[in-house]
């Protein structure tokens, strides 16, 4: 710090520093190290700001970190422009990769034309720099002075506030540690800490007089009074983690770890952990100041660590005391590995490991951070522990299943390929090993589980695969491991003969990939550069992409050249963009330029079509307008790029013109000559495209270059587009400069756009420059129409202020049906989608899963917002979506209320096909609603057209004819179908199932038996399966015979199988007809046969072609056949089928067969039948059945007191069936 302040005061702006902490892992690291001096040199010149603005821009404005290489060339860049630029790195060794930096201290040092000067800082010897004298000791009488002023500074701060009248003593104990410090800051704090707990002054002097000589004395102090104390186990574990562990120890990981018990089963068990004390409390004591509690960058967790690089230091030295020296020895390391491996035993062990993945860190933290952390240890002792080899390889050749699932969780890319092993479940030990990148495991994983056929007998391994085996598990193998950017397990792989082209499909998708575009996804240049010397076909495609587009769209300079230099094709299509396109749609200035001194075609569109993400681009100029990049832009025009080139995604301007704030761009393109009428890919020109988005800026520049005004495209003109999206500035532009206030697009004027939207303010201004409320015969819906349809209650209200016709007929459906039309349920089903709720309040669960255009989302957005508006940081919860969905349905009814006060047809539009509001309600289900027409008046009978009864049945299907109603097309269809079903609103009630709308109905004057053709309310009630209607309806004087020209409701209960509903009807009068009994016998439901038999209908029926016996031999009911034999059927009735002999052979029914023979049916008569059919194959095999059936006298076997009523009943089920 005093060496820092010196030269802040000597040149502020030429001055950077930075800090390695111990403590902080983001204050350990190369990368964040750069970062930092970056953030200092932003504000310290012009040149500083502009470099760093230029790497903002190429990596996409904030969309994607750069990479360190790219931070490091910029920041030399910088340097080199400054003049006299000292940089100051503090506690070098505290950093996680010294070596690392002092190359880049190297590199800045050397770099041509800089004058830097570099101090950096070490408590332990640097390495050697360039010159023996550029290693100095920092003067004694400095550091003495630090020391003092940090002593001084804590004794008189709040920590010793018992010492506040001790001025002398405070004196003392000041001038005694400075000078006994001998230049250690932390041997200074922490005799501080031992001398914070005397209560005297006795006390005070005793320690003073026994104050330790070094540093380590003082540890070693430290551990000797652990050793006696009560927690020497405990310390011992924590000490073991911190020491080696490769990653950051949380602090509830660490209250877990010390109550592991390898010797008992369970190893864990969470009612001993530490009693009723803050965790740090209890564990930092435990430690005697040894450890550290610190804050994570993103200040969301604690973590334990060492207090100080010297602690590791010393705890790693012979200095260390012997107990700890045997626990803490590198031989240990096995040790620690095993308890980590114990813990993640328990984890396979523990239902936890199934669950999701915040459940299991928030019970088992310790699970949790060894299952993250195993690999890396794993890693780090493959080269220097046998031991640890070895059980390394027995664990990954072991149950490793749960820990596969594990893995899905910490390594993103695991589970990709999951799915490329034949036999599924489990993978091979090698997919691991190679996802982990244990180099040394894969090559003793292939040598033992993969010999030659002929060993394979008698190998020790039963499961052992053969050589085509082995090729064909490397691949998957090899792909994980190139992304992951394994080399040396790469080169294995590809050393074993694994195919480098090989594919792999994802287990997700149908898409498959290969390890070269891998390698470049996960920006793997080693493995990228290994794969291509080893034959990978550079211009493979995966998922649309090859790997140059990847690398183009990313901005991967590095690998765009390996590829290039590699021999892929710069002007490659397929289904996605060029490189060139890619790139300069993500704004990668130094790739494209690049690409084009590499000639590529700047030109070049897609050939296909395809919704790939991203989605083909067209020309390069296009993507680069249509983002932003007018760099790019001019770049790619001085090369020769078409202006004017159309694609299916329109121009170049018209793109420009649809990203607000870039009017630079359009200013840059029409300069260069772009047509101001140029269209986007929907038929818009840049002027309707401009104003979609409200950006008047754009719209002026456009006008100014006499940009047609009242242009009509597909969706209306620059008016319309700009009221549908409520931009009220650009409607008054366009209104000032002559913009026709009535034109008319498809979706109708701009006062039907805007009141569409529901704006409020841009109807208002419509309505005062004299926009018509009335619209000419042809054309969809009116202001109010839509207004009423989108749910917009204040513009509803605005609209009939201004006497909008509130009767208006039109193909769409009257005002009122529009205004019931309930189509809110696709917004409010997402935002009462459970794992919305107990999460923070938002508005991005409204942006997905648009079913329909015309779904009316917008009034759920309009009361989630309000909701985010009254408490921006409240969570989602069921009893929130609960209230949204009663605003809506309130909203909706105020909006029905108003159109009827002020004069709507209740029963809607007499000129309007449509339906009527009461059978949109019914539609709905919404019996409010229902209620309310009820109450006003609704015509029952009116019947509607296009209620089909296929819709009917479902809420799926109610819920898509409604949304259809709304639209002329699907009434088109319906009025031009001649079987029209034209149901009632009871019956339609009645089908859908909804007996409270049914009783609501009958209760206000429907009539029950009104004929349809598709049948009575009760026939259709029958035809739903909703008996409680049926019920109902009989019960409300239903003719139970139904209406002529249908099938009867007893008919259809039959042909349904509804025996309760057929029991009802019967027992309310309904009379059995041939056709039932035929049905009955059909679908062999012998209960119902005989209780339509109890009504004593003829047997035989009145069927020319057909009996009840034929059917049910036909299908082989056996109980119906014989029902019907003990009833006295005729067993040889023949009609125009022939016999039922005839019938049950020719349909292969042997049993039925076999019965009918022994019950005496006229073979020779069957066979006549079937020769006179012209088929002797039946004939043949009623013979041979005849052959190997006994005849009897059906009469008398045992089996007939089945159909005795009075046994029946004495019976616990129908035996019959």
């Amino acid at each position: 710090s005093t060496i820092i302040q010196h030269l802040l005061k000597e040149n502020p702006f030429r001055t950077f520093y930075f800090y390695f902490d111990f403590s902080r892992q983001d204050q350990q690291e190369h990368e964040n190290m750069v970062r930092y001096l970056l953030d200092q040199v932003y504000d310290k010149s012009p040149e500083a700001e502009k470099a760093i603005d230029v790497l903002f821009e190429l990596n996409g404005k904030g969309k994607q970190q750069p990479g360190v290489t790219q931070m490091e060339e910029v920041l030399a860049a910088i340097f080199r422009q400054l003049d006299r630029v000292t940089i100051v790195l503090d506690a070098l060794d505290e950093s996680q990769k010294s070596d690392q930096i002092i190359d880049w201290c190297r590199d800045i040092f050397k770099s041509e034309g800089s004058m830097v000067r570099i101090l950096v800082t070490s408590r332990t010897q640097a390495p050697l720099w360039l010159e023996e004298n550029q290693v100095v000791p920092i003067r004694a009488t400095e550091v003495d002075t630090d020391i003092s002023s940090y002593v001084h500074g804590r004794l008189e701060s709040d920590e010793f506030q018992h010492w506040k009248n001790q001025a002398a003593l405070r004196r003392d104990v000041a001038e005694v540690l400075t000078r006994k410090a001998n230049g250690m800051f932390r041997w200074a704090a922490l005799q501080l800490d031992v001398l914070k707990q005397c209560q005297t002054k006795p006390a005070i002097k005793r320690a003073l007089a026994n104050l330790p000589r070094t540093l380590n004395d003082t540890y070693a102090r430290m551990l000797t009074l652990i050793c006696a104390g009560e927690h020497f186990e405990e310390v011992t574990t924590i000490l073991q983690l911190l020491v080696w562990s490769k990653a950051a120890l949380p602090l509830d990981a660490c209250q877990d770890a010390i109550i592991v018990c390898l010797e008992e089963t369970p190893g864990f068990k969470s009612e001993d952990r530490l009693l009723n004390r803050p965790e740090q409390y209890g564990l930092v004591n435990m430690c005697s100041g040894l450890v550290a509690v610190v804050r994570s960058a993103d200040d969301t967790r604690d973590f334990l660590a060492l207090s100080h690089a010297s602690v590791k230091d010393y705890l790693l030295s012979v200095e260390t005391p012997e107990p700890f020296r045997d626990h803490l020895g590198e031989a240990q390391i096995l040790e620690n590995d095993e308890h980590d491996d114990e813990e993640f035993e328990f984890y396979q062990r523990s239902s936890y490991s199934f669950k999701k993945e915040e459940e299991l860190a928030s019970k088992f933290p310790f699970a949790h951070w060894a299952r993250d952390t195993w690999m890396e240890h794993a890693k780090a002792l493959e080269d220097t522990n046998e031991e640890a080899q070895s059980l390394t390889l027995a664990f990954l050749r072991g149950d490793t299943l749960a820990l596969e699932m594990a893995m899905t969780f910490n390594i993103s890319y695991f589970d990709m390929f999951y799915m490329n092993f034949a036999d599924g479940g489990q993978s091979y030990p090698l997919y691991l090993a190679a996802c982990i990148g244990l180099e040394k495991a894969c090559s003793q994983l292939i040598e033992l589980d993969y010999v030659s056929d002929d060993a394979r007998i008698s190998h020790e391994n039963p499961t052992a695969a053969s050589k085509d085996d082995l090729i064909l598990h490397l691949e998957p193998c090899l792909v994980i491991a190139s992304a992951a950017g394994h080399v040396g397990v790469v080169r294995k792989l590809l050393d074993s003969h694994a195919n480098p082209n090989s594919e792999c499909a994802y287990a997700s998708s149908a898409y498959a990939t290969t390890p070269l575009y891998q390698a470049t996804l996960h920006q793997r240049v080693s493995v990228i550069e290994l794969l291509l010397a080893n034959g990978a076909d550079v211009e493979h495609s995966s998922i649309m992409f090859n790997s140059l587009q990847l690398a183009s769209w990313k901005g991967l300079f590095d690998i765009v050249q390996i590829l290039v230099n590699a021999g892929a094709n710069i002007d490659c299509l397929g289904d996605s963009s060029t490189p060139l396109a890619l790139a300069a749609e993500s704004g990668h200035g130094d790739v494209v330029q690049y690409l084009l001194d590499k000639h590529a075609n700047v030109n070049l569109t897609p050939e296909n079509w395809s919704n790939t993400v991203p989605t083909p681009n067209g020309t390069a100029l296009r993507s680069a307008a249509a983002n932003g990049h007018i760099a790019i832009a001019a770049n790619l025009l001085k090369h020769g790029a078409h202006i004017n080139a159309l694609g299916r995604l329109g121009t170049a301007l018209a793109s420009a013109a649809d990203l607000s704030g870039n009017i630079e761009m359009v200013r840059m393109l029409l300069d260069n000559g772009a047509e101001v009428e140029s269209q986007d890919g929907q038929g818009r020109t840049a002027l309707q495209v401009a104003a979609s988005n409200g950006s008047c800026d754009i719209m002026a520049e456009l006008l100014e270059r006499r940009a047609d005004i009242n242009a009509r495209g597909t969706d209306g003109s620059a008016l319309a587009q700009a009221a549908k999206g409520g931009h009220i500035a650009a409607v008054e532009m366009l209104l000032e400069r002559g913009a026709d206030i009535n034109a008319r697009g498809t979706d109708g004027t701009a006062l039907t756009q805007a009141a569409m939207g529901g704006h409020t303010a841009a109807v208002e201004m419509l309505l005062e420059r004299g926009a018509k409320l009335d619209i000419e015969e042809g054309m969809a819906l009116t202001a109010l129409q839509v207004a009423a349809f989108y749910g917009h209650k204040d513009v509803v209200q605005r609209l009939l202020i201004s006497k909008a016709d509130v009767n208006a007929s039109c193909s769409g459906g009257s005002v009122l049906s529009l205004a019931i039309a309930y189509c809110e349920e696709d917004a409010l089903e997402f935002v009462s989608y459970p794992e919305y709720f107990d999460e923070p309040l938002n508005m991005g669960m409204m942006n997905v899963g648009r079913y329909h255009p015309r779904s009316r989302n917008g009034v759920v957005d309009s009361f989630v917002t309000m909701l985010c508006s009254v408490d921006a940081s409240a969570t989602w919860t069921k009893q929130l979506s609960e209230t949204v969905a009663l605003a809506v349905e309130k909203n909706r009814k105020e909006i029905v209320q108003l159109l009827l006060e002020n004069g709507a047809n209740i029963n809607g539009s007499d000129s309007c096909v449509s339906p009527t509001p009461l059978q949109m309600a019914i539609l709905g289900g919404n019996t409010s609603m229902i209620e309310i027409l009820l109450d006003a008046g609704a015509d029952l009978q009116v019947p509607g057209e296009y209620l089909d009864i296929s819709y009917l049945k479902d809420e799926h299907g109610r819920k898509g004819l409604m949304r259809q109603l709304c639209t002329q097309e699907i009434l088109v269809n319906q009025v031009n179908q001649a079987d029209s079903c034209e149901l009632t609103v009871l019956q339609a009630a009645a089908c859908m199932g909804s007996c409270e709308i049914v009783r609501m109905l009958l209760d206000h004057g429907a009539r029950v038996n009104t004929p349809s053709k598709s049948g009575c309310a009760l026939s259709l009630a029958i035809f739903g399966a909703h008996q409680d209607i049926v019920a109902l309806l009989l019960e409300k004087g239903a003719n139970v015979d139904g209406a002529d020209g249908c099938p009867t409701p007893l008919e259809r209960a039959v042909f349904l199988g509804c025996n309760s509903t057929v029991q009802l009807l019967i027992d309310h009068g309904a009379r059995a007809g041939a056709r039932a009994l035929i049905d009955a016998a059909l679908f062999g439901h012998t209960r119902m046969i005989k209780l339509l038999l109890a009504q004593d209908v003829d047997i035989e029926g009145d069927e020319e072609y057909t009996t009840l016996l034929h059917e049910a031999a036909m299908e082989g009911h056996r109980a119906s056949v014989r029902l019907l034999l003990y009833r006295g059927t005729d067993i040889d009735s023949t009609r125009e089928c022939g016999s039922a002999l005839y019938i049950a052979a020719r349909w292969h029914q042997v049993e039925i067969m076999e019965l009918l023979i022994s019950r005496g049916a006229d073979v020779e008569l069957a066979i006549e039948n079937a020769y006179s059919f012209g088929e002797p194959e039946v004939a043949q095999r009623i013979r041979q059945c005849q052959q190997s059936t006994l005849y009897a006298d059906w009469q008398d076997e045992p089996w007939t007191h089945i159909f005795d009523e009075t046994w029946a009943r004495t019976q616990p089920q129908d035996i019959l069936t």
